[in-house]
């Protein structure tokens, strides 16, 4: 259990910073025509780092998820690539979302930061609806001019930005679909090689907290953070699903933890245990000795 209890804690580190960044920025999210903005008026003291450090941080996350899928199936096939995750070479799994997340807030910071352009575009829309003025703010905008406009330096920028956080989001799809179509007819194929009940009732375990872990932050994180980027091409007006989005984006570190305290019976007993004052002991069978 060493390796995967790595894993869960970097990514609950990763989601603390996440949710650190969240409560001292207190971004918001506005849509005006083909442009969307992601501003604070808070901490302006750091500028533009402190908006590109929170896409940064939202960015890092998204490698977590095939990372753990591919660590899950090697283990539960007892596979000799486990050796890939031990050392050096968890290190370099552990540096992926670190890489992810600073090329995104550097492609974010100078792609999509303030520029005269998309200031004076946002300025009346911005300070009419918040009263306040553009100098007491810092944001990060997507902006697309339409087609027949002079200056289609902004739609290249917007071209390359969103090719690059499509790749990784695609990807990461297809790795999280592959392996856990593969982890699933694995561990029903347990009991056939020979494993014990025990065994494969915990793989299921796992896998069962693993999807919906997956599930959360593509609802919480990569719907609210593809519409921003993909849906202002479209001419759509996202500003009442961006509040709405905002506040689901929020609550996802806090919420991030539940499935594995439901679906783990280890976890589940000792929340129990804890909240209802037990002081139940239990025998673990031979079985919990499985280093996975």
């Amino acid at each position: 259990m060493g390796t995967y209890k790595i894993l869960m804690i970097y990514f609950s580190i990763l989601s603390i910073i996440l949710s650190i960044t969240e409560i001292t920025l207190q971004p918001y999210t506005i849509s005006i025509e083909m442009c969307t903005v992601l501003l604070s008026d808070e901490n302006v003291f750091f500028g533009i780092g402190a908006l590109s450090f929170a896409a940064g941080s939202c960015a890092a996350i998204l490698p977590i998820f095939p990372i753990h899928f591919v660590f899950r199936y090697w283990s539960i096939r007892k596979s000799r690539k486990l050796e890939y995750f031990k050392g050096f070479h968890l290190i370099f799994w552990l540096f992926v979302p670190i890489l992810v997340g600073a090329v995104w807030g550097i492609i974010v910071g100078f792609l999509f930061g303030p520029n005269d352009i998309t200031t004076e575009f946002i300025r009346g829309p911005i300070e009419s609806k918040f009263g306040i003025s553009m100098e007491s703010i810092e944001y990060i905008a997507v902006h697309v001019t339409s087609l027949d406009s002079s200056d289609n330096f902004e739609n290249l920028k917007y071209l390359l930005a969103s090719s690059f956080i499509a790749v990784i989001m695609v990807t990461s799809g297809i790795i999280v679909v592959f392996y856990g179509i593969k982890i699933y007819f694995a561990i029903g194929e347990l009991i056939l090689a020979g494993e014990s009940d025990y065994t494969r009732n915990l793989q299921k375990q796992f896998y069962k907290a693993l999807m919906v872990q997956t599930c959360l932050p593509v609802v919480c994180v990569f719907i609210p953070m593809g519409a921003a980027y993909f849906l202002p091409i479209l001419d759509i007006d996202i500003n009442t699903f961006s509040e709405i989005s905002m506040s689901v984006y929020s609550i996802y570190p806090a919420i991030d933890p539940i499935p594995t305290i439901i679906f783990i019976s280890n976890y589940r007993n000792a929340v129990l245990d804890f909240c209802f004052c037990r002081d139940e002991k239990r025998v673990a069978p031979e079985e919990n000795c499985v280093d996975t």
